[in-house]
């Protein structure tokens, strides 16, 4: 099986550029939802997009290692991941995923036991 990762660093500045949690943006005059985690410090990050209204998706996981970035898309070819994350524009930001930007009585924080 090929090696389907990639080290580009371009694609590496668009994923980090996206915000975390769930957006709501076009690819292609479509509409898509996005949503991003990261892991581990920044050092892993896992992308899925939908297209809203259609079968079309992507998936990846995006990796900081010493060496440099990897790309692993997930079931499908290095380019269309490329091209969905240059072509991607959001519009609209629903939520966050990061505790450190949730307000702090919020309900999506875990309360410490006593």
């Amino acid at each position: 099986m090929p090696d389907e990762s990639a080290t580009d660093t371009s694609a590496s500045e668009y994923i980090a550029q996206l915000p975390d949690g769930i957006s709501i943006g076009t690819f292609q005059d479509k509409t898509h939802q996005v949503s991003k985690e990261t892991f581990t410090g920044g050092k892993s990050r896992k992308v899925f997009a939908r297209e809203l209204g259609g079968s079309d998706f992507i998936s990846l996981n995006h990796y900081r290692l010493e060496s440099g970035d990897r790309i692993y898309p997930c079931e499908m070819p290095l380019e269309k991941v490329t091209r969905f994350l240059q072509g991607f524009r959001i519009t609209q930001r629903l939520f966050s995923t990061r505790h450190d930007q949730l307000e702090p009585n919020s309900t999506n924080l875990r309360r410490r036991k006593s």
